[in-house]
């Protein structure tokens, strides 16, 4: 980002880099959230009917919103550098 920031001048991409700052921020939340959840799945003070269920569900979940930002942020990634690819061509 900060190459492409040097060599295209006229471009602002102060709003990608506070989006990408975010998915980052988004990603460790979840890692974090993650080993959490696995900590209680692990722990034998807390137990309640249905843990494994709901323990279950959570990791589904957490795994597949962490795949949703992982698929956001490379559709963004790409577009950009479809975005320097014409800029290019248009030089």
């Amino acid at each position: 980002m900060a190459e492409l920031e040097t060599k295209f001048n006229d471009l602002d991409f102060k709003s990608t880099y506070i989006e990408m700052k975010f998915s980052l921020k988004e990603q460790i939340i979840l890692i974090i959230l993650s080993l959490l959840v696995l900590i209680i799945n692990d722990s034998k003070l807390i137990d309640f009917e249905f843990k494994n269920f709901i323990i279950g569900t959570f990791l589904t979940t957490i795994f597949i919103y962490a795949i949703d930002i992982l698929r956001d942020t490379g559709i963004s990634v790409f577009k950009l550098l479809e975005l320097v690819s014409d800029i290019n061509k248009l030089k």
